[in-house]
């Protein structure tokens, strides 16, 4: 079950960003013209964990040597992404008084859901490798 709640809660930061945020071709459009979203670190990270998780989740249901392998090698690039997410964003950016300004800018301007979105990329990243961390066996 630990699996299955660290897929889902790396699938809403994932999706949050891209139905609750600003689409980078507004903000960014000449960093992004080729990666678009990829470009950034945040969705990178949230990328890369939920597929992590969700091998996570296959191979907590199958006996897979192969799946079981890839969980054990890829745990420490997911733990160390999920750390690393949550913590530089509120220690690097979310307060930050250049980025309350673009957001509040990006809010007046038809994105009113970019707050709750800012959390929701961010916030489970530090809990669920934790939380992962602790209930490996």
């Amino acid at each position: 079950w630990v699996a299955i709640l660290c897929f889902v809660l790396y699938l809403t930061e994932l999706l949050s960003g891209i139905i609750l945020g600003v689409p980078p071709k507004f903000y960014s459009p000449f960093a992004t013209r080729y990666l678009g979203r990829f470009t950034f670190l945040t969705f990178q990270t949230n990328a890369i964990c939920t597929v992590y998780f969700f091998w996570c989740c296959i191979s907590a249901f199958t006996q897979s040597p192969l799946l079981d392998d890839l969980v054990v090698r890829f745990f420490p690039l997911a733990f160390g992404l999920g750390v690393f997410l949550t913590l530089a964003y509120y220690g690097l950016d979310h307060f930050n008084p250049e980025n309350l300004t673009r957001r509040k800018y990006w809010e007046e301007r038809g994105f009113p859901h970019l707050w709750i979105a800012a959390h929701t990329e961010h916030c489970f990243a530090l809990p669920v490798s934790l939380l992962h961390a602790c209930t490996l066996d």
